[in-house]
């Protein structure tokens, strides 16, 4: 048997990705339904029970990067980086876990929960900025190396 057979391990987090993106989508449905339809989005225990929901979907979308990421971990040849493949990468990754915690916040201002929307504009650049050390860097950082150790390997 292969010792550096991560087949296993790659499928476990396909599985944990698929399970972080379906609880991510649920949340922000979840959201969506709760402040369309609740009679008074105003109350304090309304925007509370959004509040919830809005924290619960930033740590999904957490860990739904940091699950990418460690996929990272376990490639063993990478094609060469180019900054066209960089800069989408990032992008993506950045555009993707970010839109939907901003569209709660601007749902929260669009229907005119100030104090709310406040707290999620606290919250999701918190959540931007902690996604940006502990995912987007290391992954950059990762990846940037083992590129270039591809490249030594194969020249």
């Amino acid at each position: 048997m292969d010792e550096d057979d991560y087949s296993d391990y790659l499928k476990h987090l396909s599985n944990l990705i698929h399970v972080m993106s379906l609880c991510s989508g649920f949340l922000f449905t979840a959201y969506t339904v709760l402040i369309t339809r609740l009679p008074d989005p105003g109350s304090i225990t309304a925007q509370l029970t959004l509040l919830v929901i809005s924290i619960y979907l930033s740590i999904c979308l957490y860990c739904l990067g940091y699950f990418l990421n460690a996929v990272l971990h376990c490639c063993r040849n990478f094609p060469p980086m180019t900054k066209t493949t960089a800069i989408t990468n990032l992008l993506f990754l950045f555009v993707s876990t970010t839109a939907m915690s901003i569209a709660t916040t601007l749902m929260s201002f669009l229907w005119n929960l100030t104090y709310l929307a406040v707290v999620q504009t606290v919250q999701w650049i918190f959540y931007l900025v902690i996604t940006c050390l502990f995912v987007i860097k290391p992954a950059w950082t990762y990846r940037k190396a083992k590129s270039s150790e591809i490249a030594i390997r194969t020249s």
